[in-house]
């Protein structure tokens, strides 16, 4: 496997994870009026994990 592909596995692999619990939280808490915030915040952490994940693949 390349590292390029072992990066975009690995931030996929993390946006499945966010989203899992994302969907758990929906489950235990519903839909309030802080969710779009959090949906917010977790699609920058996101971004922000793709980016270091993608960085440090390409340079190994």
């Amino acid at each position: 496997m390349t590292r390029n592909r072992a990066g975009i596995l690995y931030a996929t692999a993390l946006i499945l994870l966010g989203i899992v619990m994302g969907g758990w939280h929906w489950m235990l808490v519903g839909i309030s009026r802080d969710f779009g915030a959090g949906l917010a915040v977790g699609f920058t952490i996101c971004l922000g994990a793709m980016g270091i994940i993608l960085r440090s693949v390409r340079e190994l």
